[in-house]
């Protein structure tokens, strides 16, 4: 994983990964998989660095959700870190 993910990276990642959205919902932002019904929420504070722990939740919940593998979500949002940078 990148060592500073914002909160735009994982956004575009998670679009990556087919996710939708976002919705905005009491000042978080709010990502649904049609497939799987996995929801992510995120603070809604568009460039700010994205906590680690924060972001290991994501990983751990896509990946246990079977959205995406491991390898999936790291190239997902290796792409939009990459882009960002």
């Amino acid at each position: 994983m990148a060592k500073h993910v914002t909160i735009r990276d994982i956004s575009s990642a998670l679009l990556r990964l087919g996710f939708k959205g976002p919705e905005a919902r009491n000042g978080h932002i709010v990502f649904q998989h049609p497939a799987t019904g996995t929801l992510v929420v995120l603070p809604k504070r568009g460039g700010n660095i994205l906590a680690q722990a924060r972001l290991a939740a994501v990983r751990l919940s896509i990946i246990g959700r079977n959205v995406a593998t491991a390898s999936e979500f790291d190239a997902a949002l290796g792409a939009s870190h990459a882009r960002v940078a």
